[in-house]
């Protein structure tokens, strides 16, 4: 798979960098992560692995969604005022996180929605 050198998390532009080693995932270096979101740099890693032992693509995005996941509760007041308050119920937070991850999924052409006229 060719995976994009940026990402748009809620209209939010995010570099994606894929790494060779786990710790190198981890900004600061300080632990061995699977992927890490910077809000403040806007960069989203994902560990890939060496030539070798390279994950698959399937593992490496479900990386990615869980990093845009972090992405998207960051870019969204209505889940961080739910959040802060602990006034979200499952179906509150469902409804808007799907809203989002669908428009993030969309935006980088990680999924084809058909438009109806």
């Amino acid at each position: 798979m060719n995976w994009p050198k940026h990402v748009n998390v809620c209209g939010i532009p995010y570099r994606l960098v894929f790494t060779d080693s786990m710790i190198e995932t981890d900004v600061n270096r300080y632990q061995a992560l699977w992927g890490q979101c910077d809000e403040h740099e806007r960069t989203i890693r994902v560990f890939r692995g060496r030539r070798k032992r390279r994950r698959s693509n399937a593992d490496m995005l479900c990386t990615l969604l869980h990093e845009f996941g972090h992405a998207i509760l960051g870019a969204s007041p209505a889940l961080r005022r739910m959040a802060a308050k602990g006034k979200w119920t499952d179906e509150d937070f469902i409804d808007e996180y799907a809203q989002r991850m669908a428009d993030t999924l969309i935006r980088n052409q990680l999924v084809r929605v058909e438009t109806h006229r």
